[in-house]
């Protein structure tokens, strides 16, 4: 699974990568602009909590996955 970037002042994900002279790349947001050496790197744990909710799931299901989610984060097993 690759990294999505995000931009961070638009939130787009339409990010362009343009090499530059010391063999790193520029990010660039093909929406508003922005370009700099570096765009947000989303979570992946914020990526599969994004994943469960969209699937149709009952309160108290989600909640479940939440709390988990959220003690995975903080290192809690």
């Amino acid at each position: 699974m690759e990294d999505i970037l995000e931009c961070p002042q638009c939130r787009s994900r339409e990010i362009s990568l343009i090499p530059d002279q010391t063999a790193k790349f520029i990010y660039k947001c093909n929406n508003c602009n922005y370009s700099g050496p570096r765009i947000i790197k989303l979570d992946k744990l914020e990526e599969q909590k994004k994943k469960l909710m969209s699937m149709t799931l009952s309160k108290g299901t989600r909640k479940e996955i939440e709390e988990a989610l959220r003690k995975k984060k903080a290192g809690i097993k």
